[in-house]
């Protein structure tokens, strides 16, 4: 296996469990009472997409893909987080924007 396909199959595999986390909060998110649980995936995408500046997934550069994946990995982390423990889901949602633009600081600095 070359080292671009091990890329592309570890990229995969964070796409998913990134989904995966987004998933969990949006369910978390319906038992709590949520009526708009279901735009967090797009919201958050939307976020990470405005960060990242990806505008062309075809063209996309190896320094945004890092970045892209560290902040995939930043929501997983505050999803597991939060759901362990017990954290009121738009106080989950809050501290995802709040890592986000924590890192966006660290990247653009």
């Amino acid at each position: 296996m070359t080292l671009f396909t091990q890329t592309q199959n570890d990229t995969r595999t964070d796409r998913q469990r990134f989904t995966d986390s987004i998933k969990t909060l949006v369910e978390m998110a319906t038992e709590q009472g949520s009526s708009n649980s279901r735009y967090y995936y797009t919201s958050i995408s939307k976020l990470i997409k405005g960060i990242t500046k990806i505008e062309d997934r075809n063209a996309i550069m190896p320094h945004q893909k890092t970045l892209e994946r560290t902040l995939q990995s930043a929501v997983r982390g505050e999803v597991y987080r939060g759901t362990e423990l017990g954290i009121y889901y738009k106080n989950i949602y809050k501290n995802i924007k709040k890592k986000l633009l924590g890192i966006e600081r660290i990247f653009r600095s």
